[in-house]
């Protein structure tokens, strides 16, 4: 469900409202992931699943295995971020995010080797923990391009959600607008002829 704006302003004659998005799956689960993230308890979070201490020391120890630290902080809310926070009291290691070197170079198909390859990972690990974290915060959106016909009743004219980043989810309103736009422009100029 679209619970409540986010923000809604003109382009040109059409409104664009943007909505926080709330109907969309975990991408943990909605998207091909590369790594695992996995937590040792469920109190907050859940990534991928919940595993002991001694799983997390046996992945850690696997010397295929590429992985980072997840640390959760809970403090009327939650977020999750592969760097410490600076609070002791409501923070903690939660789990790890991980790939195997192996399974990293099929998902990716990268032609790296070595520690370029395990930078690679790195960062798409890191990449899919602020995803998950976005998704656990809320940081995820929906738009609606409206136009109001001659009635005043409103045509949504195109519409996208699970657009994860209040800045990009804006952008790529705004670019549909402008297309929507300048064809509706193209199409008028061409009756003129």
């Amino acid at each position: 469900m679209y619970d409540e704006v986010a923000e809604e302003f003109e382009y040109e004659d059409m409104t664009i409202r943007i909505e926080y998005d709330s109907d969309i799956e975990s991408p943990r689960k909605e998207y091909d992931n590369m790594g695992h993230l996995v937590f040792t308890d469920n109190r907050y979070v859940t990534g991928d699943k919940i595993v002991t201490a001694d799983e997390i020391r046996e992945i850690t120890e696997d010397p295929d295995a590429i992985w980072l630290p997840v640390f959760v902080y809970a403090h009327s809310g939650v977020t999750v971020s592969t760097e410490p926070f600076s609070c002791p009291w409501d923070s903690w290691l939660g789990g790890i995010v991980y790939a195997y070197r192996n399974e990293a170079l099929k998902w990716g198909g990268w032609d790296v080797d070595g520690e370029e390859l395990d930078t690679v990972i790195r960062n798409n690990l890191k990449i899919e923990v602020e995803t998950f974290d976005q998704f656990v915060t809320g940081d995820v959106y929906y738009f609606q391009i409206i136009k109001e016909d001659e009635d005043g009743d409103e045509e949504i004219l195109d519409s996208c959600g699970g657009l994860y980043g209040f800045d990009y989810a804006k952008q790529y309103a705004l670019e549909n607008a402008r297309c929507i736009y300048e064809r509706s422009f193209h199409q008028l100029s061409l009756l003129e002829v």
